[in-house]
């Protein structure tokens, strides 16, 4: 018997998450509990930059040991980001050794991969995997942040589809690997698969909180229970368990059932193409190196700051030329930069550096191609209202024109964020 036949199940589904939410807000209003949080959080944090100085040691020697003499182009298709991407690394690893140097070349475009042209196509690239459209992953909560791999249902072709997943492996792999950030949405099971960390109840419910809630539910009511006469099976009538259609649930296992009908939802149907991204990610960066962290670590890592602080973005800029922190023009542009939106101060950082979020860390930790290079606002010798700002992303530089009012700045940066396509042929 399906487990969403019956229409008085739904009622009891929104009672459990009405006091599974109400019992939350009081939590939070209780000082001791806020106390213990920030407290857990500090450690978190410093045991987070721990694990990551660790791993980016570990990389470090990798490279030093690789020592890298060779540059390999990635020839891409704007157009066509993810499967030219799929194609470009297939064929380097068929074709070269992993002793190389991967630069991003954009068909039809001119410009050298310093850096700029690498970081903007694991911005752009990222998402493509991610896309509703691909159906390459999916949320059961509807919470686009926290993804995990979906099931073939229009018959996609397996090969293409498992290089798509081990493409994704390869890409997080030369995320790590060459320090910078990038948009991957993977809830938490997806990590701990990655990292090879066996799933708990907990992680289930953090995936699809009012399905893990809607079967709590059924162990706290034993009239509910009785009453479905469930078996150890799924929604396609497929057995849990050896048997499990023959075994009816009851208060004396159901607790083996609601972690069997969880596994077998969001651990079973996802292994194999968690399998194909542990393929890819392992390709490129050692497994003994990545399993030293915890999976919000690596989260952290290839995610970046989830908020960009301008003040940390202010003291760690270099000005060259003419201006320096008290310069009237310079005053303005963090003046208005202050009062952007986090999602327009994320469009002018990639417009600047082609990376929408600041490293882990903070602007400190601001790349230039495999070196640390701060953020730079540049004189430009002109006093032409008229003149847009252009940037350099290879260099993480910025080129503001000299002009007469704040109001004048604002309307020329917002235009050039406007206007700005992706495209490196000004930079």
């Amino acid at each position: 018997m399906n487990l969403f036949d019956k229409f008085q199940y739904t009622i009891f589904i929104y009672l459990s998450v009405i006091v599974c939410t109400n019992s939350t807000l009081y939590d939070a209003k209780d000082a001791n509990s806020v106390l213990k949080y920030e407290k857990s959080r500090q450690l978190s944090k410093l045991s987070c930059e721990k694990e990551i100085k660790s791993f980016y040691e570990s990389i470090n020697r990798m490279l030093m040991e690789e020592r890298a003499t060779e540059q390999v182009s990635m020839h891409i298709d704007r157009k066509n980001l993810l499967y030219s991407a799929m194609a470009m690394l297939w064929v380097i690893e068929v074709l070269f050794d992993q002793n190389h140097q991967l630069m991003v070349n954009y068909i039809g475009e001119p410009g050298i991969d310093a850096g700029g042209l690498t970081r903007d196509f694991f911005t752009l690239v990222i998402p493509e995997i991610f896309n509703n459209e691909n159906e390459f992953f999916y949320s059961p909560s509807g919470n686009t942040s926290k993804l995990i791999p979906a099931q073939n249902k229009n018959n996609m072709n397996t090969f293409k589809r498992n290089l798509a997943y081990e493409t994704l492996g390869k890409l997080i792999g030369l995320i790590l690997k060459k320090k910078i950030t990038a948009d991957v949405r993977f809830d938490q099971i997806v990590w701990k698969k990655i990292l090879e960390i066996p799933l708990e109840m907990g992680d289930y419910g953090n995936v699809d909180p009012f399905y893990y809630n809607s079967l709590i539910q059924l162990k706290n009511d034993t009239i509910l229970l009785e009453s479905l006469d469930l078996r150890f099976e799924n929604e396609e009538g497929e057995e849990l368990i050896k048997h499990g259609k023959k075994l009816k649930v009851q208060q004396s296992n159901i607790e083996d059932y609601i972690f069997e009908t969880l596994k077998n939802k969001y651990d079973k149907k996802i292994s194999e193409q968690c399998e194909y991204i542990k393929k890819g990610l392992y390709k490129i960066v050692p497994k003994e190196n990545v399993k030293k962290m915890s999976p919000e670590t690596l989260q952290n890592l290839i995610y970046g700051e989830p908020e960009i602080d301008v003040e940390d973005w202010k003291n760690n800029t270099i000005y060259d030329g003419r201006y320096d922190p008290k310069s009237k023009e310079v005053k303005w542009f963090w003046e208005v930069v202050g009062n952007y939106s986090q999602e327009k101060r994320s469009k002018l950082l990639y417009f600047c550096t082609g990376s929408c979020r600041p490293p882990i860390g903070g602007f400190k930790y601001l790349k230039k191609k495999d070196e640390v290079y701060l953020f730079h606002i540049l004189d430009v010798d002109s006093d032409n209202d008229k003149q847009i700002s252009s940037t350099n992303t290879c260099s993480n530089n910025f080129k503001l024109p000299r002009y007469s009012t704040k109001g004048i700045l604002e309307k020329k940066l917002d235009t050039a964020l406007e206007f700005s396509d992706g495209s490196f042929e000004f930079s």
